[in-house]
């Protein structure tokens, strides 16, 4: 009785051990932006060694993610983060600057939608937004072009 019990449990390890190191960490699809050859997407840690470029680089209170915040500024994006790195927020400042999609500012409110979608949006106060995965990208529109785009992670 002993033995088979003994089997059963070691046939049991066996196998969770075989399911468990199957499983691959699924990444959820989201919103990113490449900057400096670098993939920056908000909820992962940003890695600034990687980034070669001049910046400023400033702390302040960090109310989303709680605790301290740092922002580094560079002539095209601002990004910021917590103390430990976790990217909370992407704001374009270059006009040169694309989203994945394509879009920078100036670019016409159509080719938003057309990149996008037309319809898997929420009209914000002054413009779009649009939401995949734990990311949301938002758009201010003036006179019908792009005016501001920010990713910014969504803490709940």
């Amino acid at each position: 009785m002993k033995k088979k019990l003994l089997f059963v449990l070691l046939i049991s390890v066996c196998l969770l051990t075989v399911i468990g190191c199957g499983k691959k960490e699924e990444k959820i699809e989201t919103f990113k932006v490449e900057f400096a050859g670098v993939d920056v997407t908000p909820g992962e840690k940003l890695d600034i060694s990687k980034i070669n470029k001049d910046y400023d680089k400033s702390e302040v209170p960090d109310c989303a993610l709680g605790g301290k915040g740092i922002v580094y500024t560079f002539e095209e994006v601002e990004i910021s983060t917590s103390e430990e790195g976790k990217i909370f927020s992407v704001y374009f400042i270059d006009p040169n600057m694309k989203t994945e999609e394509g879009i920078s500012l100036g670019d016409d409110i159509s080719k938003v939608k057309e990149a996008y979608g037309n319809k898997d949006f929420s009209e914000g106060e002054d413009g779009l937004i649009y939401k995949k995965g734990n990311v949301e990208v938002s758009f201010v529109i003036s006179d019908d072009k792009v005016y501001s785009i920010e990713y910014t992670l969504i803490v709940e």
